[in-house]
């Protein structure tokens, strides 16, 4: 068993430099003061000896001189005789004792207290003559006896003060630290030479390891600084480097070789796969809808105004089927070299709105101004009038499907050189206020079968082809195409065209547009009896949401129970009787995914399993899945269109297949594409507040329902701007998101998508707590919700 020694040492490791000369300086410091504290002790020793060797002879020089004193019983002269010690400055006090250990005679120094004398009765008692001495804190005591003729008369105490030998002591300490200060100096000094000579080499090896290490560049050469053994590892080092860098540049050309192999091959077969996804999806959707509407009308006794209405559905159902199928034959003609131009005459006016006329329903329906400037154009040239079509259609029909607010303009000119007058050019410039793109999306925009952003292929439509075959009928005519284009702020396709001019033409310079067109926008009824005595749990804890849902439900021909939230959803459900669950995802109390759970926990032994389907705003991929882990069946995304929901409720009602939750992941990954979490939002996004905000058609169309609506929406939108203020300045950012995410249903009876786009951005800020993003986002909101509170008071005035 292998035993783990942890490095108890600083998370930061030591150079070698700074190992060498922490250890010079170590050990020398040690030498320093080992030799300080010998010299300390060895003095004191000394000094001690010396004091000894003195007081004991001034002991017996004092007990010769008053031995007669002592005979004679004469203390004044023995008193006289110590004063004379007041010329010793250590001595602190003397004593003469008589035999019985009485105090003789005595001198001590001023300002000294009298020193017991602890060893003097055993002294007495021993009966010894020899001179002893006795150290303490801050003196040494010496005491001798007084003999004269073999008797014993008395004895005698010296008493001296410590104080010189401390003062010795601390002169030794401050010169051992003096000479220590300076011994680190010399050593530092030495140290740092020897580092110059022995670790600078390693240090310089050890930084160009660690530079190749980061950098993965194997062309860096080190310096050799010495040729010593240092400097033939250095020479070592480099040699490795030379030959890592040959086997590297070989390993990157083979590996970037079977990169670009392994891309086109991958790019190929996802173009393959998405154009064939999107071939099933494009060509499945007209031909549904003929064969629908043509089965309805076989079934239905039907008056002529709706016959007519099915008859001109299936036609622009056909329609948009044969311009798809067009697209395709022109590809495959391109692509086999079999393509014949035409060359014919164009009146150029009625050209232009013929061609165009087609697009104007879509761009009204969609509330965008769709106009052609003509400048200096002749009335008529000569051309293919059916690729010029084509081209135009393609362009600006891509124009109209990706602008949802503002305009899409086409400008048209004409040039002639001056040598040749039947000869010229014609240019022209398609520019919209769409979505715009970025310097990727440029760059692919042309491909086959893909679109600038994949994730617009389910929303917008399309084969991914019109552009690719309008580049290359422009390239065939001997024309180019050029696009720029900046996000969120538009973009201009222009191209230049080669034609044949007729020298007996005048120029128009007109501007018009397609206003008088007559838009009747594609409406999708739900039966009210397609799901007659079917009952189903709404869980919705947004108010408007709530009405929006019950009353398409109940057109539906279904019985709604509606529950507030996730834990009143599974009290409700627990009561019984109900087919199909549709449940929100965020909601108080209890949300949707921990409610499906528990529902699904109380299912379990009992064979039966609630349909639950998910109506929720999240249209992340990540968030879907998430309701599909919770144990719900399927989802629908809002704002949803009733026909969509009511295909959905098919499958777990009726039992009808369609396309449910496990086959969708594609088309969730593009839509959820769009919502990118952490996604930038600014100002530019979103519409002029000078323009109407709320969808009035849309909440007309809730009859029973309409003025509900319109007083939640003047009511609420208020309340939720006090709550987000109220969160944000108490910094709860779960609060925020979810007041956000509640705010996301009352936008669908407002214009556009991007206050939807909006919120959903706001509610991820949220969740990441980026306070800031949050209060900017929280300010470009503000006066939208106080202009539809504003448009909802005035619409409810008007209905009173």
């Amino acid at each position: 068993m292998t035993r783990q020694i942890k490095n108890k040492s600083t998370d930061i490791p030591l150079s070698i430099a700074h190992k060498l000369r922490r250890m010079m300086m170590l050990v020398s410091g040690t030498a320093l003061l080992v030799a300080a504290l010998v010299y300390s002790i060895y003095g004191a020793l000394s000094y001690y000896d010396a004091t000894i060797v003195r007081l004991s002879t001034m002991s017996k020089i004092i007990g010769t001189n008053s031995s007669a004193a002592l005979s004679f019983s004469d203390p004044l002269t023995a008193t006289q005789l110590l004063s004379a010690l007041d010329h010793e400055p250590d001595i602190k006090q003397a004593m003469i004792f008589d035999k019985q250990g009485n105090i003789f005679a005595q001198f001590v120094r001023q300002d000294m207290s009298v020193i017991e004398q602890p060893m003097l009765p055993q002294y007495i008692a021993a009966g010894d003559s020899r001179t002893i001495s006795a150290l303490n804190f801050d003196h040494i005591d010496v005491f001798s006896s007084i003999v004269f003729d073999g008797a014993t008369l008395g004895y005698i105490q010296l008493s001296a003060s410590l104080k010189p030998l401390y003062f010795d002591m601390l002169k030794i300490l401050i010169l051992a630290l003096l000479l220590l200060l300076i011994g680190f100096l010399v050593v530092y000094s030495l140290a740092e030479r020897l580092q110059r000579e022995f670790s600078n080499p390693v240090i310089a090896l050890v930084s160009g390891m660690k530079k190749v290490a980061q950098t993965q560049n194997y062309a860096l050469q080190l310096d050799v600084l010495s040729q010593d053994e240092f400097g033939q590892l250095t020479h070592g080092f480099n040699d490795m480097l030379q030959q890592l860098e040959k086997r590297d540049q070989a390993l990157k050309d083979k590996t970037q070789e079977a990169v670009q192999l392994a891309a086109k091959a991958e790019q190929a077969n996802q173009s393959k796969s998405r154009f064939l996804a999107n071939m099933s999806h494009e060509i499945r959707t007209p031909l549904n809808g003929v064969i629908g509407l043509l089965r309805r009308m076989t079934k239905t006794s039907l008056s002529p105004e709706e016959r007519m209405v099915y008859l001109h559905s299936a036609q622009q159902a056909s329609n948009d089927l044969l311009a798809l199928l067009n697209d395709i034959l022109d590809f495959s003609k391109i692509e086999a070299d079999a393509l014949q131009l035409e060359h014919a005459a164009i009146h150029v006016e009625s050209f232009i709105q013929s061609a165009l006329i087609s697009l104007a329903p879509m761009a009204e329906e969609k509330g965008i101004q769709l106009k052609v400037e003509l400048k200096a154009m002749p009335t008529k040239l000569m051309s293919d009038p059916l690729r010029m079509r084509q081209i135009l259609i393609n362009l600006v029909g891509n124009a109209v499907k990706f602008t949802a607010s503002g305009e899409v303009s086409v400008s048209m000119t004409s040039r002639q050189p001056l040598q040749d007058q039947t000869k010229g050019w014609i240019d022209v410039a398609i520019a919209d206020t769409g979505v715009g793109m970025n310097s990727n999306q440029l760059e692919k925009i042309f491909l086959a079968f893909t679109q600038a952003d994949e994730s617009t292929t389910r929303k917008h439509g399309g084969t991914g082809l019109g552009l690719n075959i309008a580049k290359r009928l422009i390239e065939i005519m001997g024309g180019h195409l050029q696009v720029s284009s900046e996000p969120d702020k538009g973009s201009v396709f222009s191209f230049a065209i080669p034609v044949d001019m007729f020298s007996d033409v005048t120029l128009i310079n007109r501007i018009f547009d397609f206003k008088d067109v007559e838009v009747h926008p594609q409406q999708h009824a739900v039966a009210n009896t397609l799901f007659q005595g079917k009952k189903v749990l709404l869980a919705e804890d947004n108010a408007i949401n709530q009405l929006i849902a019950k009353e398409e439900l109940e057109d539906m021909g279904l019985v709604v129970s509606v529950a507030n939230d996730g834990k009143q959803a599974v009290e409700i459900w627990q009561q019984g009787g109900f087919d199909l669950i549709l449940m929100d995802v965020q909601m108080p109390e209890m949300d949707g995914l921990e409610a499906s759970q528990k529902i699904r926990e109380l299912e379990r032994g009992s064979g039966l399993r609630m349909p639950i389907v998910a109506l929720t705003a999240n249209a992340m991929k990540e968030d879907l899945q998430r309701c599909l882990d919770a144990g719900m069946d399927d989802y629908v995304t809002k704002p949803f269109q009733p026909h969509q929901l009511a295909a959905k409720l098919k499958v777990y009602l009726h039992g009808e297949a369609i396309h449910t939750a496990a086959n969708e992941q594609e088309d969730i990954k593009q839509t959820a594409s769009a919502h990118k979490q952490g996604q930038a939002f600014s100002l530019a996004c979103m519409p002029p507040l000078h323009e109407q905000l709320l969808d009035v058609a849309c909440i007309m169309q809730y009859e029973k329902s309409a003025a509900k609506l319109l007083k939640r929406v003047r009511d609420s939108n208020l309340e939720a701007l006090s709550l987000l203020d109220q969160a944000a300045a108490n910094a709860s950012w779960l609060e925020f998101g979810r007041i956000a995410h509640k705010l996301i249903g009352s936008c669908m009876l407002m214009k556009g998508a991007e206050l939807p786009k909006l919120l959903r951005v706001m509610q991820n800020s949220a969740a990441a707590g980026d306070a800031e993003a949050c209060t900017e986002q929280l300010e470009i909101l503000r006066p939208y919700l106080y202009k539809a509170s504003d448009e909802a008071r005035e619409y409810l005035a008007q209905m009173e």
